[in-house]
């Protein structure tokens, strides 16, 4: 039954989901008319307050994609892209590799969102290659669901935005619920059974959710899996640096200033 009903929203949301920022403007314009409809507001009043609101965020912007670039480095960093390398390999069936991909985001993104938004796309698309390689058949996109199935536990990690927001002095609500520590929020004991419960569902739901023909499974074809293998084989390929500009570029204390 759940892969009749996954199939059938995969299908759906291919045929009704807009990218992302398609949603934003529709979301935004949405907004708009009812300020306009509900509020005794006046175009321009709506254009002003949306520039107003939009600049007021520049600083809780400028944190969400610092986190991101920081996340991404440290995911692309050579010892941590082997390690993950690894451990894609470790899965010999299908099962087996949504269990790894699914627990491991789920982890990844309670510790630190950047690192699993990264990590998880780097895990399910070198996992579909390790498997194609031992022709073990997989559904791609059950691989992908699970590396993305993470952000399930970002507002229950280290790094979600309201436990963090509420923890903080001077936060919007502080006059009504006060200034609540992560105590009480992320490492609060319903919290990290809540975590726990994840852990166990999630990658049994994707699990039960593969399907059991074979001719539905869409996998990587081998023209795809060769241009990822020659892609990495030249991303291993250390390139000389000769030039002092070159070498200073590549100096491993610039790498470590910029995670700190």
């Amino acid at each position: 039954m759940l892969v009749k009903i996954g199939q059938k929203f995969e299908v759906w949301i291919r045929k009704a989901l807009p990218d992302p920022l398609v949603i934003a403007i529709i979301l935004t314009l949405i907004v708009g008319l009812l300020a306009l409809a509900l509020t005794p507001t006046t175009p321009i009043q709506v254009v002003e307050n949306w520039s107003k609101g939009f600049w007021e965020l520049i600083s809780f912007t400028m944190q969400v994609a610092f986190g991101l670039i920081a996340g991404a480095c440290l995911a692309q960093s050579p010892a941590v892209k082997r390690g993950m390398t690894r451990l894609c390999s470790i899965p010999k069936s299908a099962a087996g590799a949504v269990l790894m991909l699914s627990v491991t985001t789920l982890v990844l993104w309670f510790v630190n969102w950047g690192i699993g938004l990264i990590a998880g796309a780097f895990l399910a698309k070198e996992t579909a290659v390790q498997l194609s390689r031992k022709g073990a058949p997989y559904h791609l996109p059950l691989l992908a669901a699970g590396g993305y199935s993470g952000i399930i536990t970002y507002e229950m990690g280290l790094t979600g935005a309201v436990p963090l927001w509420i923890a903080a002095a001077g936060h919007t609500f502080e006059a009504d619920m006060g200034v609540v520590p992560l105590g009480e929020t992320v490492f609060s004991s319903f919290n990290l059974l809540c975590f726990a419960g994840m852990l166990v569902l999630v990658p049994l739901c994707l699990i039960l959710m593969s399907p059991k023909d074979r001719g539905k499974l869409i996998m990587l074809g081998s023209a795809q899996v060769e241009e990822e293998e020659n892609r990495q084989e030249a991303g291993r390929t250390v390139r000389r640096r000769d030039t002092f500009a070159e070498k200073v570029e590549n100096m491993r204390l610039c790498s470590c200033e910029i995670e700190k």
